[in-house]
């Protein structure tokens, strides 16, 4: 519930101050259009995997750690969607919330959240995906755990599936693999080709199923092993400038400093918004500005 209250409001600060000076945020809206779920998500998914300027090369050139950090700003850069990362409890698929998604409108900025404490890496990666599905449904939804029973959610896992995982990057990299051609698969093999494409082995059983590649349940099957969890790396952060790039991400965190220095609001009110003391403003900035050119080609 806090979660979703400290998101609303900095969805509703950043909403204003775009609204003040529409050029804080240059991206275009692409979910105006909107879909349905009765359509097909694969021309969508791959006309946002377009959008986002992403090949199966790049895609595989990231690291396990740094693939969601890459994705997230795509999707901000590239969409114009604020994706906020935000601690939430989650001790199981079954019982925690992975995200949620506030559907904008024309006075408020689409977002999305993710939560930082998955302790599955890749998953949060097909969170972002999955509530952009969401947006794309111009609604707003929360998901506590793959659910292939409704409709609307089977659409946006789909979606997100699709996306991650195109049909010819899984041909191409899966020798032998035949679309409509079930085939018995172990959860090895699965996590095998999940690593290639630096997303959770959910998503693979999910194209798999789906593209008639395997019986039924595998999906199950592989949800139901549970690995050990690794340690996430990374050390007690020094500056006061990442954790608040980390939760609030590139795109909002920009917004604000911009805001400051346009005098659309003071050094006070960005502060408050950015839960963050003046002292690291100049720091944040540099780091916003090495992660465009680091993540961004």
């Amino acid at each position: 519930v806090l979660a979703i209250r400290e998101a609303q409001a900095t969805q509703a600060n950043i909403s204003e101050l775009v609204e003040d000076d529409p050029m804080l945020l240059q991206a275009r809206d692409y979910i105006a259009g909107g879909a349905s779920a009765s359509d097909d998500p694969a021309p969508l998914a791959s006309s946002v995997r377009a959008l986002l300027r992403m090949t199966l090369a790049w895609q595989r050139h990231w690291s396990r750690d740094d693939s969601f950090k890459n994705w997230r700003i795509r999707v901000q850069e590239y969409l114009g969607v604020l994706v906020l990362a935000k601690k939430m409890p989650v001790e199981r698929v079954e019982n925690g919330c992975l995200g949620f998604s506030l559907f904008g409108n024309s006075h408020l900025v689409h977002t999305i959240v993710v939560n930082k404490d998955d302790p599955i890496i890749e998953r949060q990666t097909f969170t972002l995906f999955h509530e952009y599905g969401h947006l794309l449904l111009h609604q707003a939804a929360m998901c506590l755990a793959f659910d292939r029973q409704s409709l609307i959610e089977n659409w946006c896992s789909e979606f997100a599936g699709q996306l991650l995982v195109q049909e010819d990057d899984l041909l191409l990299m899966v020798p032998g693999l035949e679309i409509g051609q079930p085939r018995v698969w172990s959860v090895t093999e699965v996590q095998r080709i999940a690593r290639e494409f630096r997303v959770s082995k959910e998503v693979i059983a999910i194209r798999l199923e789906n593209l008639g590649c395997s019986h039924p349940g595998l999906f199950d099957e592989v949800s139901r092993y549970r690995q050990p969890l690794r340690e996430r790396t990374g050390g007690f952060a020094s500056s006061k400038a990442i954790p608040a790039l980390n939760e609030f991400g590139i795109q909002a965190a920009s917004i604000v400093l911009q805001a400051r220095q346009k005098q659309l609001i003071n050094t006070l009110q960005a502060s408050e918004i950015l839960n963050l003391k003046p002292r690291w403003f100049s720091d944040l900035e540099r780091r916003i500005g090495e992660q465009r050119m680091e993540y961004i080609r």
